[in-house]
């Protein structure tokens, strides 16, 4: 597990779904949120075999979310 150190979130999303596919034989996808909330939320709108980042600014996190009906997403972001 060494390898896996001084790596960012989305390199190491990389590396855990590159390994999915090697040892299981199955693609996933994969968010990278400051928060579980945000990460469910960009679960909901990541095409089926992809890494998405969501990055941890209030701006990008608004950006991310306006599909949401309240600014939900943006509070859960301020709280995290």
């Amino acid at each position: 597990m060494l390898r896996l150190h001084r790596r960012t979130p989305p390199e190491l999303a990389a590396v855990i779904r590159l390994r999915a596919i090697a040892h299981l034989g199955i693609d996933a996808r994969l968010e990278v949120a400051p928060n579980w909330k945000l990460a469910a939320t960009a679960s909901a709108r990541t095409p089926r075999t992809s890494i998405r980042l969501v990055p941890n600014d209030p701006a990008a996190v608004a950006a991310s979310c306006t599909h949401c009906p309240s600014t939900s997403c943006t509070a859960s972001a301020a709280a995290s």
